[in-house]
């Protein structure tokens, strides 16, 4: 049993060492309204500083999937270092040399060339003089070379921990460190060559959810230059937009999750009337009635049995126009496609390059989502043997019109980056021979609504608003920072750290059986589940990304509730891995200053492979569904404190315990949420605001699961 001392002494450690963040609690307030908006500027400044050194890296990626090695080579310092498993090179020269080496031999892909890095997960954390900062993720690569020998690299899979410095304000990687985890052919599959290293973690249970630190008390804090209202004014359109940014964030991958579910008029509602969508190899739909009936080219609304839909959303940057009206984003889109019934599978890649607006309703919705799809590959053959063209719409699903020439995908052809380069603040450099997609917008310029703060009635109101809009964003990050801490001790069976995350009274949810109570009880639920400390060292790996975020963080910026995926990936030296795919509803609040988890709550997998040679398409008619509602069991010794949810695990994966209640894929289980439609406002069919509170809501209004 864990010791509550020892967990009482760690909390006391923590509210020493990292008694607030700056935005939650700061030294004693000046008195006069200069001093109090100058250090307000410092707070906002820091903030902003997390963000790039979080861009930096998304951009890193970007770069990756296109081969730009003197571009990804630029993002370093001029001393900075790639350290990859046992091979390190420093100084940007080398580091070009060496990725281009490494991966195509030149600058940019070989035609058929395939390449993407995808890198989630974070947990970043500024330093306390704001100058230096350190960031873990996880990270997928494929690879492959269409025509080319089953022996290249197909995947890889490990963990980075990364270190950015700030050079004459400009933000830069210090040390990218990657361990290797697992790697294989696209042919065989991803497996362990070897022992799969612990890697050493930045960051302690007590300060992973503090990602900009107190400000140091003897920091000088540097001296407003103008009128402390004309400075205000500007830091609430500084705030406004991180708040945007967030907001923009929370829409795009809304979207996605409905997209993948298929809830088309949930996905309809995210669009302004007169939006375009364009696939780049079909064409262009014009006006939000035009795109949502386009969403039914992939089938009627709802999942069947057995049909795979997900398109999860990696490497995401944004900007945000100077006016605060109008905003842009560019990420990579990991396709996941599957029939059962026909067997089809199919892997692919495509770039989106989205625009939104935002309304007078102080909303943003998107006006132009243009997606550009780089590969596809049926799953069983993989890169090197299969290269699948989109096929033309079915009968009455025709585009509004075609797409702009220069936006047909192939080889060569990059979806443009409409962000400069974040070193030297230059265009990106392209290969030689490259064609531009996306070099113009779709639309004209929008007339969205001005981003502004309201106006306030004296500048101590004024400032102590400006602060309370900060720190909602600062939640934003602490609580995508505890998530991955969570999963990040979790893959390692740091089950006294993952149990140091939570509130005194912290829920965690166990599979099928209900939730265990607090930091001690945690710790005890895991390990009674039989999942020990694991061996030194290790060859298996039980790897997990949550990445995609919808993050709802409260008007006063104390709480927080997160959706977010899980793929999950099997990691052995026997066998080649398999992959998973499930989602977490969890919820955060601040404790005395401080994040902490109070709730973490798995949905048990909506699908996986069978094998990876099988993949999530070949598993036939092997378990029938149900809509009955799983009794509340006998009480399990282990879990003595565990609150029972007989709605809300409806259909959870347990099948060794209740077979005849759970619902395992190729059945389709169903999603619950705990966000509204971010346009709407409206309700999800299986809506979970607070999971402590909702069960008794659901069980009043359904008398069997919703559906």
């Amino acid at each position: 049993m864990i010791s509550k001392r020892l967990l009482t002494m760690g909390a006391c450690a923590a509210a020493l060492a990292f008694a607030a963040p700056a935005l939650a609690a700061a030294p004693a307030a000046p008195q006069d309204d200069a001093a109090k908006v100058a250090r307000l500027s410092l707070d906002v400044q820091r903030m902003e500083d997390l963000r790039a050194v979080k861009k930096l890296q998304m951009t890193y990626a970007q770069y990756a999937q296109y081969g730009l090695w003197s571009q990804m080579s630029a993002l370093f310092s001029a001393k900075g270092q790639l350290i990859w498993g046992k091979e390190t090179v420093s100084g940007p020269a080398a580091i070009d040399k060496y990725l281009s080496g490494r991966w195509s031999k030149r600058e940019g892909l070989a035609p058929g060339g395939v390449r993407a890095e995808l890198i989630d997960t974070p947990v970043v954390h500024l330093s306390a003089d704001g100058q230096s900062a350190k960031g873990r993720y996880s990270e997928v690569t494929m690879n492959g070379q269409f025509g080319g020998p089953d022996s290249l690299p197909g995947w890889g899979i490990g963990v980075m921990e990364n270190r950015y410095v700030k050079e004459n304000g400009v933000w830069k990687i210090g040390t990218l460190h990657y361990y290797p985890y697992a790697a294989g052919t696209y042919k065989d599959g991803w497996t362990t060559a070897g022992e799969v290293p612990f890697v050493p973690f930045h960051f302690t249970a007590f300060n992973a959810s503090i990602p900009v630190p107190a400000v140091p008390a003897k920091m000088e804090i540097p001296a407003l230059k103008g009128a402390p209202a004309a400075a205000l004014a500007d830091l609430n359109r500084r705030i406004t937009a991180l708040n945007d940014e967030d907001n923009i964030r929370n829409l795009n991958n809304a979207f996605g999750y409905y997209a993948d579910r298929k809830m088309w008029d949930d996905a309809g509602d995210l669009f302004t009337a007169d939006a375009v969508l364009e696939d780049a190899d079909v064409g262009v739909y014009v006006g939000a009635k035009s795109i949502r009936h386009s969403f039914e080219r992939l089938g009627p609304p709802g999942l069947k049995k057995g049909q795979l839909n997900e398109r999860p959303k990696f490497d995401m940057t944004v900007s945000i126009s100077a006016d605060g009206k109008t905003a842009q984003m560019r990420g990579v889109e990991w396709r996941e496609l599957g029939d059962n019934d026909t067997q089809m599978a199919r892997l692919g890649l495509a770039t989106f390059v989205n625009s939104f607006v935002k309304g007078a309703d102080g909303k943003w919705r998107i006006r132009e989502m243009r997606v550009f799809p780089t590969q596809m590959t049926d799953y069983y053959e993989g890169w090197n043997k299969s290269r699948i063209e989109t096929p033309a719409p079915a009968a009455g699903f025709a585009p509004d019109k075609p797409a702009p020439a220069g936006d047909k995908m192939g080889d060569g052809v990059i979806p443009v980056f409409f962000q400069t380069h974040p070193v030297t603040g230059k265009p990106v450099v392209l290969p030689a021979g490259s064609k531009v997609a996306a070099a113009s917008p779709l639309l004209p310029a929008s007339g969205g609504a001005a981003s502004a703060a309201p106006a306030a009635k004296d500048m101590t109101a004024g400032i102590a608003d400006a602060k309370r809009r900060l720190s909602r964003s600062y939640g934003y990050d602490a609580s995508d920072n505890m998530t991955h801490a969570f999963g990040f001790f979790l893959v390692d069976n740091d089950f006294l750290n993952e149990g140091r995350l939570y509130t005194k009274d912290g829920w965690r949810g166990k599979q099928a059986l209900g939730f265990c109570i607090g930091a001690e009880h945690i710790a005890k639920c895991e390990t009674s589940w039989g999942d020990e400390p694991l061996p030194h060292p290790r060859f298996s790996w039980g790897g997990r990304m949550m990445f995609q975020p919808v993050i709802v963080v409260s008007e006063d910026g104390k709480s927080s509730v997160e959706h977010t995926r899980l793929h999950s990936f099997s990691v052995d030296p026997d066998m080649p891995g398999v992959l998973s795919g499930a989602m977490y509803n969890d919820q955060f609040k601040v404790v005395n200053g401080v994040w902490k988890a109070d709730v973490v709550s798995i949905e048990e997998p909506y699908w996986s492979s069978k094998t990876y040679k099988e993949g999530w398409s070949k598993w036939g008619d092997t378990v029938a569904d149900t809509h009955k509602i799983p009794p509340p069991g006998a009480s399990d010794p282990d879990y003595d404190r565990i609150t029972k949810m007989k709605i809300r695990f409806y259909g959870i994966d347990d099948h060794s315990r209740d077979p005849e209640n759970a619902v395992i894929w190729p059945n389709i289980k169903p999603m619950w949420f705990n966000y509204k439609n971010p346009v709407t406002g409206k309700e999800p069919p299986n809506y979970c605001p607070d999971i402590k509170t909702c069960e008794a809501d659901l069980e009043a209004k359904h008398h069997v699961p919703v559906r």
